[in-house]
């Protein structure tokens, strides 16, 4: 590391796994409020015979029907949820050549502890490659990509800019048809991953029939105030929950942005109609 990136660049900090406690008992305690309400519905009598003057009697039976559906199947994905277990990380023997691409637009210095976590992993470096592409930026992103390509190495960072703004879709086709890892995993230029995520997100991919795996999410700053503390639980609630139940029947409907990793064959097998796409969205935008 030379001196002049030093000075140039934020010291590096160690990224600290979250606490979930407080966020698995909120979303505990509105799971069992759902459960709760929805039971003393169903079990009030003297509240559904005088609904009935406000209502169609029809209306009502669909309502509580609803109802009485809706808390079981939210009992099936507490259950599924309950039983989830992440697959153990992979050791350092263990862990396939692994390229992470990172689309920046507009990032500023996010897009450098972006990198630095990338970078400082605890994945194999020798089987590790990182694709950074700035998507057209208006501001200094490029300046703090190019600044982690140098601390960091050629050999490590691929630094790609875009002369004009093109999409995230497009700087992902780049990444994608460069690549050369047996995983790809993209990452969003403002998130930050843990010492060893990437060992972590790889491990699923030991069954052949895993094609892509979504990472979990958390608020990077969810101790700074009430709204992230807020936005953490809905966090959890929309994806963490229900991720971790569907990927109890195979089946993850979405995988997000934040932190996604996929087998290469597939990716690749499926970018040129993934191009075609763009080029049309392209024209139809000019």
């Amino acid at each position: 590391m030379s001196s002049s990136a030093t000075h140039t660049l934020p010291q590096a900090q160690a990224i600290e796994p979250p606490s979930d406690l407080a966020q698995l008992l909120i979303v505990l305690s509105i799971g069992v409020g759902l459960s709760a309400t929805g039971v003393m519905l169903c079990l009030d009598q003297g509240l559904w015979a005088g609904l009935p003057r406000l209502a169609p009697t029809w209306l009502l039976a669909l309502l509580w029907a609803w109802a009485c559906a809706a808390l079981v199947m939210l009992s099936f994905k507490t259950a599924l949820w309950l039983g989830y277990r992440p697959a153990p990380a992979l050791t350092y023997k263990e862990a396939p050549t692994l390229s992470v691409i990172i689309p920046a637009y507009n990032e500023g210095a996010m897009v450098l502890r972006s990198i630095e976590s990338v970078a400082q992993s605890s994945y194999p470096v020798e089987r590790l490659e990182l694709y950074v592409i700035d998507d057209g930026s208006s501001d200094d992103t490029w300046d703090y990509i190019q600044r982690a390509q140098a601390r960091y190495g050629k050999d490590l960072i691929t630094a790609v800019r875009f002369p004009r703004n093109q999409g995230k879709r497009a700087a992902l086709l780049h990444g994608f048809a460069r690549a050369r890892g047996e995983l790809f995993v993209t990452i969003d230029s403002d998130s930050v991953i843990e010492h060893d995520a990437l060992r972590a997100i790889a491990a699923p991919f030991a069954d052949a029939h895993v094609g892509a795996v979504a990472g979990r999410v958390d608020v990077y700053n969810r101790s700074e105030g009430v709204l992230p503390r807020m936005l953490q639980v809905m966090f959890r609630l929309s994806f963490d929950f229900e991720r971790a139940t569907q990927s109890r029947y195979g089946a993850v409907n979405c995988c997000p942005g934040a932190l996604t990793a996929f087998r290469r064959g597939p990716v690749l097998a499926a970018l040129p109609g993934w191009s075609e796409d763009s080029k049309e969205e392209e024209g139809e935008a000019g």
